[in-house]
């Protein structure tokens, strides 16, 4: 049995939704003094964080999973809710003296975002899984050294891993970054993200890397042994929350590399998990049954995909 272990935060997301646009109250001439408040309508607080929301796009793919990431004194609901997921949560550690993580976050009209997020539990990492053959890392954004220290790990053992530093990248030190970058099998990061990493790293991908750049609604590029190609994006029913979109593209990718696909069809799958992400709002509160995803798919791609859970 493959089993994926996803490594990252485990989050509560007090969720924001701004109805006007960022841009219209911020001078770009005097960002260095800058000082704004959004009034906001409403606040929803759901189940996040990188590692609980991959974990959840995996299980809805029927994906083996387990998580390695910690919760806080309040985190005993969110533990319950990973159990009743199927998710195996030997590698979760409580952390009675801190809080679980947060994440606030104000999403406005044109979907830009602004998050504050409060480490607490998440600071804390657990003990590394004992892999198995055939299993594959997941290390998604979380503290810096966490990061270096999994990436490590996973390396020692020969095991594949997906590197995501995603909004992490502020918090990892250079030689932590070249050493995830350098052991990972894949690279993944969104266009602006994948800038930092090679302006920061100034590292060469090897030819049997794969690096994957999402570009939000204009889809993504996977680039392999000198070639690139570009997934078009699943168009969703309707835009209700972009927040989870990234994390579910995750979970669709993992998806495809465990099953051993083709790059593209595995790109082009999370593609179409994306999609249903972004119809919800919340992180963890899409579903889909087998027959919606694989209409979907060939919708976009014109292609029949043989899927199963």
């Amino acid at each position: 049995m493959t089993r994926v272990w996803v490594s990252g935060s485990l989050a509560y997301d007090r969720i924001m939704d701004y109805p006007g646009r960022f841009g219209d109250h911020i001078d770009p001439t005097k960002t260095h003094i800058l000082n704004l408040s959004f009034a906001v309508p409403t606040l929803q607080q759901t189940y996040g964080g990188t590692a609980g929301n991959i974990a959840y796009g995996l299980t809805q793919l029927g994906c083996h999973c387990g998580v390695v990431a910690s919760l806080g004194a309040d985190g005993t609901m969110y533990l319950k809710r990973l159990r009743i997921l199927k998710v195996y949560t030997k590698h979760v550690q409580m952390v009675g003296t801190l809080p679980t993580a947060g994440a606030y976050v104000i999403t406005d009209r044109d979907d830009n975002q602004i998050t504050g997020f409060v480490v607490g539990a998440a600071s804390q990492l657990p003990k590394p899984p004992t892999t198995r053959p055939g299993d594959w890392g997941m290390v998604a954004a979380e503290q810096g050294r966490n990061m270096g220290l999994l990436a490590k790990h996973y390396a020692s053992r020969g095991s594949p891993y997906v590197f995501d530093p995603g909004q992490a990248l502020t918090d990892i030190t250079v030689a932590d970054l070249r050493f995830c970058i350098a052991k990972a099998k894949v690279v993944v990061s969104n266009d602006y993200e994948m800038s930092i990493i090679a302006r920061r790293s100034r590292v060469k991908f090897g030819s049997d890397q794969i690096i994957i750049t999402t570009l939000g609604a204009q889809g993504s590029l996977v680039a392999t042994a000198g070639k690139t190609l570009r997934v078009r994006a699943a168009k969703a029913a309707s835009v209700v929350d972009p927040t989870g979109a990234g994390d579910a593209y995750r979970a669709g990718l993992m998806k495809g590399l465990i099953e051993g696909w083709p790059l593209v069809r595995t790109a082009q799958l999370a593609s179409v998990v994306a999609s249903y992400a972004v119809e919800a709002l919340g992180t963890q509160t899409y579903t889909f049954t087998i027959k919606e995803i694989t209409n979907r798919y060939y919708e976009t791609f014109k292609e029949k995909l043989a899927y199963s859970r």
